[in-house]
């Protein structure tokens, strides 16, 4: 099974299934929008989806209709280095290009990843991190490892023996 491409939102204008180019925020394109098909296998609401293409340079993403009981709920989507990011754009209402701008400019600045605001557990994962606990630590290593050494050297005398 060949998989379709989905339509594009380029400068504004949205080319549908048919081949008829029309503007994103005509009535028609609206209409397209809005629609949301069950699938008769599973019953699950399916929503239509695009590819929005930044009229400013910003990241192009995919835009999603995710409906819940026949409200159409809009999220844009970007997959970076295997991994999928994702953005809530709004209901139906707040598709605009506008707002599609906005979503493609998050996507192209990214916010860091959230800092362990717990500080504490970070000190219960490494509880060596600071003080003598470290340094009595590393010396019990070391005595490990001297240790291995001296189990090594008589294996190696047996061996050449």
């Amino acid at each position: 099974m060949v998989k379709q491409p989905i339509p594009a939102v380029v400068q504004g204008t949205i080319e549908l299934e048919s081949g008829q180019v029309v503007e994103f925020d005509s009535p028609k394109a609206r209409a397209w929008l809005a629609e949301i098909e069950t699938v008769p296998e599973t019953g699950r609401e399916k929503g239509r989806s695009f590819r929005y293409e930044s009229m400013k340079g910003y990241a192009s993403f995919t835009a999603r209709n995710q409906p819940v009981k026949g409200i159409s709920y809009w999220y844009g989507s970007k997959k970076v280095a295997g991994e999928v990011h994702k953005h809530y754009i709004g209901k139906l209402d707040n598709l605009t290009i506008a707002q599609l701008e906005e979503v493609a400019e998050r996507f192209s600045n990214p916010e860091p990843k959230a800092v362990d605001k717990k500080p504490r557990a970070v000190a219960d994962r490494i509880p060596e991190a600071v003080g003598q606990e470290s340094n009595s630590r590393i010396e019990a290593l070391e005595t490990q490892v001297r240790e291995m050494r001296e189990v090594l050297e008589e294996l190696r005398g047996k061996l050449t023996a």
